[in-house]
C-alpha cells in the first residue's frame, strides 16, 4: 500500500494524496520527510 497525505483546508475540508514512491522515490522520501519535520504546516500550496 502506498503512503497518504492528508491536507486540511481552512474550510475544514481534507484532501487525501495517493504518494507512489515507485514512480518518484526522492520526491515522496523529501515530502514524508518535510511533513514529519513539520515544514508544511499552516503554508498554503500555491
Amino acid at each position: 500500500m502506498n503512503p497518504v497525505a492528508t491536507l486540511y483546508m481552512e474550510n475544514g475540508k481534507s484532501v487525501v494524496i495517493e504518494l507512489l514512491p515507485e514512480s518518484a522515490p526522492n520526491t515522496v522520501n523529501s515530502f514524508i520527510y518535510a511533513a514529519q519535520k513539520g515544514y508544511m504546516d499552516h503554508h498554503a500550496i500555491e
